[in-house]
């Protein structure tokens, strides 16, 4: 993961930042590496003395593009101070909805499709900023943006380190996106694309920064503020539930309720980490995916976060080295996140269901069109929720619950009268199948089913499946008669 420390200085500050007029307005590529290093050691540290898992914390990509290209350079455009002022209420709201336990009830209600869509658009993105901060694709007044020049050296080199990690990692050469970062550092300064660094060592100083992000980052938060808070909240924990949850089952640390042993521990870390980050000047911190390196490595505990915690601690001191990293040796590592991120647009959403499909382009497509995460999810979540009421589908779901938990009122089928407030039945299919969530395919649309009381199972009720449930059912078998 130690890539982060060249990548993220380069995202959070850009060529923008360096033009005439606009030289205080992104944090500096010295104060970007050190909180870099210091928030993913303190993360990783807590995460794996407190909660013993080996997972290794760091600052996100997608993360940091939203904070240059949609807080700072464009979008909001709030300084910087108020910007980290954000990161550091989201941090502490993480560490709230941790205290509560309710980080996970809120990522249940988030569609899957949306969730995996937010991936694909994230990593869009990402990828779009590589091409961009090497020039490769340039604005253009009427087509918005255009191909850029493929000939100068920067864009040359960018796309041969991007060739070179890609058969790197076909060969499964380990640390094959440290190589290409070396070996087009180290062509751009011997080509002389790229000055020679002044310097390689420097103790870590913490300037002004958290004094300004105090004194005048949280007295510049206002009400605009509210959407890059609820932006990385609501990715972050996306970001950690869904990484943690996949590399805990490669560690077997998933119990048998399928929770991660030690979970709220990993939350809290980010948390931590992400107050700090801001403080310091950073982004908000996610567990990495890379953790899935060292647990297959064979590394179970929590020795592997302090391991790497020890190492970003002492990478602080190498902040002029990792600041004077050329953008065309970290664009092609972007564009291969991009690249690995896009995987996900065949997990989780059915392209053939429209209801999914329509929320899930849209979110896709609008994060990097508009640079801004939030407005893909705006998009995306609105789109869901306008397609769910208006095509019925909250009505087919509260009646297939009802089904499924037992209906407050059924009917006996004998007398044909109303029975109140009976609960907890099911619906027998045929003689040996009673309804549940995992055999719903096989209820048949407009029939009615026997409905057993469990607390009278001498009575024998009936009620008909939900006329929306468009679900097949095998012809010949057996269903109760019931009422017109």
């Amino acid at each position: 993961m130690s890539y982060i420390l060249v990548c993220n200085p380069k995202i959070m500050h850009t060529h923008w930042c360096e033009a005439e007029g606009h030289e205080n307005k992104c944090p500096s590529v010295d104060d970007v590496v050190v909180a870099t290093a210091l928030s993913s050691a303190v993360g990783s540290l807590i995460c794996g003395l407190l909660g013993h898992l080996p997972f290794v914390l760091a600052p996100g990509i997608g993360l940091s593009a939203y904070f240059s290209y949609g807080l700072v350079i464009h979008g909001a455009q709030l300084e910087k101070e108020v910007a980290l002022a954000t990161v550091v209420l989201s941090g502490l709201v993480i560490l709230a909805l941790t205290a509560v336990r309710a980080g996970g009830l809120i990522m249940s209600y988030m569609p899957n499709c949306i969730k995996s869509a937010t991936v694909v658009g994230m990593g869009l993105l990402i990828a779009f900023v590589g091409f961009h901060s090497t020039k490769m694709v340039v604005p253009d007044k009427e087509s918005v943006v255009k191909l850029g020049d493929l000939y100068q050296p920067a864009s040359l080199l960018t796309m041969g380190g991007l060739m070179l990690v890609g058969v790197l990692m076909h060969f499964q050469i380990k640390g094959s996106i440290l190589i290409s970062i070396l070996s087009i550092t180290l062509i751009s300064w011997i080509s002389g694309v790229t000055d020679w660094p002044t310097a390689i060592v420097k103790i870590p100083e913490i300037d002004t920064v958290p004094r300004d992000v105090i004194m005048k980052g949280f007295p510049g938060l206002g009400w605009n503020c509210i959407t890059p808070v609820l932006t990385f909240v609501l990715v972050s924990m996306l970001d950690i539930a869904g990484v943690m949850h996949g590399v805990a089952k490669m560690a077997d640390l998933v119990d048998e309720d399928n929770n991660v042993q030690g979970g709220q521990l990993g939350f809290m870390s980010a948390g931590v980490g992400t107050v700090l980050a801001g403080i310091l000047g950073s982004t908000p911190v996610i567990i990495g995916i890379e953790s899935a390196s060292g647990i297959s490595e064979g590394g179970r505990s929590g020795l592997v976060a302090c391991v790497a915690a020890a190492l970003f601690a002492v990478s602080s001191c190498f902040a002029p080295l990792f600041g004077h990293i050329p953008p065309q040796a970290t664009a092609p590592v972007l564009i291969l996140i991009g690249t690995m991120m896009s995987k996900n647009a065949t997990e989780g959403i059915d392209w053939d269901n429209l209801n999914e499909a329509i929320p899930s382009f849209l979110t896709i497509v609008v994060m990097p069109f508009t640079f801004s995460i939030p407005n893909g999810l705006a998009a995306g979540l609105a789109s869901y929720i306008v397609l769910w009421v208006c095509t019925g589908q909250w009505w087919t779901l509260w009646r297939t619950r009802t089904l499924e938990h037992g209906y407050s009122t059924v009917v006996n089928a004998d007398e044909g009268e109303e029975q109140a407030g009976k609960q907890g039945g099911y619906v027998t299919v045929d003689d040996s199948e009673s309804f549940n969530s995992r055999n719903i395919p096989k209820i048949q649309r407009d029939s009615f089913y026997h409905w057993n009381d469990p607390e009278n199972p001498d009575e024998a009720c009936t009620q008909m499946v939900p006329r929306d449930v468009q679900l097949a059912y095998d012809e010949g078998h057996s269903t109760e008669a019931a009422y017109p």
